[in-house]
């Protein structure tokens, strides 16, 4: 029995693990962001009154977006789409890198936010349904453990990077921590089943989006 436990100890940490590095993304990237926003916008020369636009793009997308996530998630496949969010952020932050202004900048801020949508809710439901019943509450667990060191020890290493080699190192980190989880979810991370036949509402998930999006930017500016 304890042989049986251990097997499936092992089989379940790679599954994890990819879907708490995948989950961390979220905030561990507008958190670094932010932290260093003042040599961002010193080099970009970013307006005052847009300072706060571009630290919480990324969370105002997910906010807006974050319903529509999950119905695609049901039509299209959960694992696919999380797939999908993490080479999103990948490449988005990568382009971030090379932002030659602040307007090409909070634009990636706002498309990479979309891609987080996905890594906001996908990990959960995944893990949901990867895991046994009995052994989730500590896989959950070890999600939010993984959340909490990553977001205490990696920004203080940014800001140490961002004196060392500058701003633009910021956009690495999140890419790195997705092809890991990528790796991770693509070879060990089951795909469950697909509900092709439902239909994706596009019209109410607009206007749910717009909806948030426009509370919350009303909220931030207040």
């Amino acid at each position: 029995m304890s042989t049986v436990g251990a097997r499936t100890r092992a089989t379940n940490l790679p599954i994890v693990l990819g879907l708490s590095l995948a989950f961390a993304v979220t905030a561990i990237d507008p958190l670094v962001l932010s932290l260093n926003l003042p040599q961002v916008s010193r080099s970009l020369h970013v307006p005052t009154q847009l300072l706060g636009l571009l630290s919480g793009a990324a969370t105002l997308v997910m906010a807006a977006a974050v319903l529509a996530a999950g119905s695609l998630g049901d039509v299209f496949g959960l694992k696919r789409l999380l797939m999908l969010g993490l080479v999103v952020v990948t490449v988005v932050d990568l382009l971030s890198m090379l932002s030659p202004g602040y307007g090409f900048l909070l634009t990636m801020r706002f498309l990479v936010g979309l891609g987080m949508t996905a890594l906001l809710g996908m990990p959960l439901a995944l893990l949901k349904v990867s895991v046994e019943p009995e052994r989730r509450p500590v896989a959950i667990g070890v999600l939010m453990a993984v959340n909490m060191v990553l977001c205490g020890v990696l920004p203080a290493f940014a800001g140490w990077a961002v004196g060392a080699l500058g701003w633009r190192f910021l956009f690495l980190i999140a890419p790195v921590l997705c092809m890991v989880s990528l790796w991770l979810t693509a070879r060990y991370v089951p795909e469950p089943p697909r509900h092709p036949g439902r239909r994706f509402d596009v019209l109410g998930v607009t206007l749910i989006g717009t909806t948030l999006l426009t509370l919350v930017v009303g909220l931030a500016a207040a």
